[in-house]
């Protein structure tokens, strides 16, 4: 009893931000065809209000309906029957199913042998796809990988980390029927995706098992999915890497494109990280260009690394064809660092200085440095940053109306904001 009564109270307060912020109604609805509509009303003002006792003691009285407590466990429970990815898949060994589909301009290690993934070479096509990954229920949210005393005590080398379990490959048509045919049950408001687009020194598995993770640590209720170019995945692959996201600039517009026009989603909200940020501004660039009727959801655009000039002269072609886009930088990225002192300028992604344009919050992640990590994956590590990512995509709140940021003044008197890491 005490634990449905607290997925009730979840389930009706998450409704109401739902609809009170406009993410989606439809849960809301269903509340108004069960409940009294004054009571729902003055829930609602309880929450807008900051008046959590008043609400929480509402609910009390309300719950001690048994048959209103019967039909909402109900919704709930047939909330669960159409996923959109296999999150909620237990296997027999303590982990979590999570489906991810994937475009890639890779060529397969082996054509004849899927299993063995894709490598680090060109292709001169899109191949798509999904991946289902292994994800342990008992980690701690950000990781990929288990603890080293964890893998000793168990003699599992692989005990905790995140694996691709099966790698399946559609043709074009198949792919994006699939993905329709998920959609088509759901309401519009519940129709959103998110594209993850990986960067530097990162393995298509690397790619695959990062987008699980940001799939299941935001709690996305929509599909995920994630583009992986050629890189080469080793840290001294840098010179190389910059020439296969010039090269695969063209299969991001495509996808992203297809994407918007071809999977059924009402939001199709991206991150793209690192390197990876190249490649997608000049992906939006040419959609700006010859398709100015797309529109993407939330852009997150983490750790950039863009020479900072570059950035500030086109970022506005993000602004054109989203809904909101925000730029998550760091003084602790030591890749992007690196990349300043390589090409004797100030990159995007890395402070000092502090990247600002118009329409775009520039969020300063302040945090811990790993070394081992060179600082670059903490858009995707820390809590306190998943949780104000997932706020972005959940509640579409400006920088301005997150309460976990702090307000911060270049010297110039421009306005960014700070994230304790």
């Amino acid at each position: 009893m005490p634990n449905s009564n607290r997925t009730i109270k979840e389930f009706i307060r998450t409704a109401i931000e739902h609809h009170v912020c406009d993410v989606e109604h439809s849960d809301y609805k269903k509340l108004l065809s069960l409940m009294d509509r004054e009571l729902l009303l003055e829930l609602s003002a309880y929450l807008e209000n900051y008046q959590e006792k008043k609400f929480y003691e509402s609910m009390k009285e309300l719950l001690e309906d048994n048959e209103l407590r019967s039909k909402i466990l109900l919704i709930i429970e047939s909330k669960k029957e159409p996923q959109l990815v296999t999150k909620g898949i237990s296997l027999n060994d303590d982990t979590k199913l999570c489906t991810v589909f994937y475009g890639t301009n890779r060529e397969m290690n082996d054509k004849e042998n899927l299993s063995l993934g894709y490598g680090d070479k060109r292709a001169d096509k899109i191949y798509l796809g999904t991946c289902e990954v292994r994800v342990p229920e008992s980690r701690k949210k950000g990781e990929t990988k288990g603890s080293w005393w964890d893998k000793i005590i168990t003699f599992d080398s692989s005990h905790g980390d995140l694996e691709i379990k099966t790698i399946s490959l559609y043709d074009e048509e198949d792919f994006w029927s699939t993905i329709s045919d998920l959609y088509t049950p759901l309401e519009e408001e519940e129709r959103q995706a998110m594209v993850f687009i990986h960067g530097y020194n990162t393995s298509f598995n690397d790619a695959a098992i990062r987008a699980a993770q940001l799939s299941t640590d935001l709690e996305h209720s929509g599909l995920t999915a994630f583009f992986s170019w050629p890189s080469k995945g080793t840290l001294l692959g840098y010179v190389a890497d910059e020439a296969s996201i010039q090269y695969s600039e063209k299969y991001i517009t495509e996808f992203l494109t297809n994407f918007v026009q071809k999977s059924g989603a009402k939001w199709v909200h991206i991150i793209a990280h690192s390197m990876g940020n190249r490649g997608l501004l000049e992906a939006i660039h040419r959609i700006n260009k010859n398709t100015p009727e797309i529109q993407f959801g939330q852009i997150i655009l983490a750790a950039p690394d863009i020479d900072a000039d570059v950035f500030e002269e086109l970022a506005d072609a993000y602004t054109k064809q989203s809904e909101q886009t925000t730029l998550y930088v760091s003084p602790a990225d030591k890749a992007v660092g690196a990349s300043k002192w390589i090409h004797s300028h100030a990159r995007a992604g890395f402070t000092p200085p502090v990247s600002i344009v118009p329409a775009i919050d520039t969020i300063e992640v302040e945090t811990e440095v790993d070394l081992l990590q060179l600082g670059h994956g903490y858009f995707a590590e820390h809590a306190s940053l998943l949780g104000d990512i997932d706020k972005l995509i959940a509640f579409n709140l400006h920088a301005c109306d997150r309460d976990e940021l702090s307000e911060g003044r270049t010297d110039c008197e421009q306005t960014y904001y700070k994230l304790k890491g």
